[in-house]
């Protein structure tokens, strides 16, 4: 699994371990989360059906486009981390 990969997991599972305090909220705020070895660089809110992919392809050229007009609402994040 690729380290970005890991730090995705992390922030996935320490938002759900403290979701009812994270639920109140906002997606930016996770700039001021603090983890090991990790600086969170942006944090944004997406609104329901309103993700962008980024460019490239994604997933089998055979397989049908994903559909992600269909997804919640969600918190876009990159990430730095370091040794």
């Amino acid at each position: 699994m690729s380290r970005h990969a890991i730090t995705l997991v992390v922030v996935g599972a320490v938002v759900g371990a403290h979701g009812q305090a994270l639920a109140k909220q906002t997606c930016e705020s996770l700039t001021t989360l603090r983890l090991a070895n990790t600086t969170i660089t942006l944090a944004q809110s997406i609104a329901a059906g309103a993700l962008v992919p980024p460019p490239g392809p994604l997933g089998s050229p055979r397989a049908p486009p994903p559909d992600f007009k269909s997804l919640p609402a969600r918190a876009r994040t990159e990430q730095l981390w370091s040794e």
